[in-house]
């Protein structure tokens, strides 16, 4: 993982710093915070977080609400967005926070309109793989999809942050007997759930499409006993499951075919 970022077209960079990014309160990672004309970015270098995939943090300058800095020697930044507060400490963080707030305040100017807010959340457990799950909370705002992880385990492992752009959603799809899975659907990605999203938080994602002149489809597939698969039970644990699911959600023994 390179230490130094990629810029657009048009975007140049104005500072760079070392900073310790704090995921959680015992959770932290060392690297580089850099300050362009268009993001604040931070980079991580320590080799263990490297090497279990520690993300990059990437946070456009409209996207930022709020920030502020404490501090003599050491300095704490704290930089919030509709959906997550970031936090960093480090020295030599003055030229960074002046330029910093300058690029808020004329984008805060300029972008009034377009700022943006949560909408709805919810708590969820998201697939990351065909067995492994990550609690989190999925937000809709004007312009995402989002979903956060907040296990200190997973986050320490890696865990990445994901978002759809609202305008990629095309739809929702809904299926399982016992063990229920909720599919966002967009047009080059998708998260899959598990369990049912709230009804309001479906409706509220149906709005924020409207709002941009698009239509959100969702799709429910009906429950055992109303048309769909029979259930079945584990050859391991003998707790019923649904068999279109391919594996136990219980105890992770694979279904025969």
């Amino acid at each position: 993982m390179a230490t130094d970022v990629v810029l657009e077209p048009a975007e140049r960079a104005i500072e760079r710093v070392r900073a310790t990014y704090y995921i959680s309160r015992m959770l932290a990672q060392s690297g580089l915070l850099h300050l362009t004309s268009l993001r604040l970015m931070f980079v991580p270098t320590g080799t263990i977080d490297r090497v279990v995939g520690a993300e990059r943090v990437s946070l456009a300058i409209d996207e930022i609400q709020r920030l502020s800095c404490e501090g003599l020697a050491t300095k704490k930044l704290t930089v919030r967005s509709a959906i997550k507060t970031y936090r960093f400490v480090g020295r030599n963080f003055e030229n960074l926070e002046r330029e910093l707030r300058a690029l808020v305040s004329r984008s805060s100017q300029s972008e009034i309109s377009h700022r943006e807010e949560v909408l709805a959340e919810a708590r969820v457990n998201l697939f990351v793989s065909r067995l492994l799950t990550q609690s989190g909370l999925l937000h809709v705002t004007n312009r995402r999809v989002s979903f956060t992880p907040i296990g200190v385990l997973d986050r320490a492992m890696g865990a990445r942050d994901l978002q759809l752009p609202v305008e990629a959603i095309e739809g929702i799809e809904t299926s399982g007997s016992l063990d229920r899975r909720t599919r966002i659907r967009a047009r080059n990605a998708q998260l899959l759930i598990l369990g049912e999203l709230p009804e309001a938080f479906v409706a509220t994602l149906r709005r924020a499409l409207a709002a941009k002149g698009l239509l959100l489809s969702v799709t429910e597939a009906p429950r055992s006993g109303h048309g769909s698969h029979p259930l079945a039970h584990c050859t391991s644990c003998t707790r019923p499951i649904d068999p279109a699911v391919g594996f136990c959600p219980h105890c992770g023994t694979p279904l025969p075919a």
